[in-house]
């Protein structure tokens, strides 16, 4: 009996020192996630990416996204067709000033088309000029960025250390 106490005791003590090496895993990861992540002037999806240690349940659980970052699973994997939800067309912004807006951010914008391109666009009056906001197409894609499976692939050296203990 003193012997199997003392083998729980050790092991416990184990399972105990690998959760805690699971958590530096998901900081490790997380930190170097970001770092790859494609960046914009909010920094939303960088800033979404982070870790959960559950080190009495032996798992780390690394993130990124959420309700302010719905586009985080995109830009890892892409998307081949990304189509509008409830409009007849997807909004590119093209003016710098439209960029992470929303087509009704702008009351006063009106359909354009180009015999040139063949294109329709979302445009505005500004003074005496017409100013290009949106292009409208049917589809888009998005090529792959990827950010997390780098951070894990570059380190994998590094989670092995981690995880024995060296």
């Amino acid at each position: 009996m003193i012997v199997e106490d003392r083998f729980l005791e050790v092991m416990e003590s184990e399972i105990g020192k690998l959760g805690e090496r699971l958590g530096s895993v998901g900081e490790l990861v997380s930190e170097n996630a970001r770092e790859f992540a494609p960046k914009d002037e909010l920094l939303k999806l960088s800033n979404s990416i982070g870790f959960l240690n559950e080190p009495d349940k032996l798992q780390v659980t690394i993130f990124a996204g959420g309700e302010d970052v719905p586009y985080a699973a995109t830009q890892e994997f892409g998307n081949e067709n990304i189509v509008p939800d409830k409009a007849g067309a997807l909004t590119i912004p093209i003016s710098p000033e439209a960029v992470h807006h929303r087509a009704e951010d702008f009351p006063d914008l009106f359909k354009m088309y180009s015999m040139k391109t063949g294109n329709m666009y979302l445009a505005r009056k500004n003074g005496k000029e017409i100013e290009v906001m949106f292009i409208l197409v049917k589809s888009s894609h998005v090529n792959p960025h990827p950010y997390m499976r780098p951070a894990v692939e570059q380190n994998i050296a590094s989670i092995e250390r981690l995880l024995v203990g060296h």
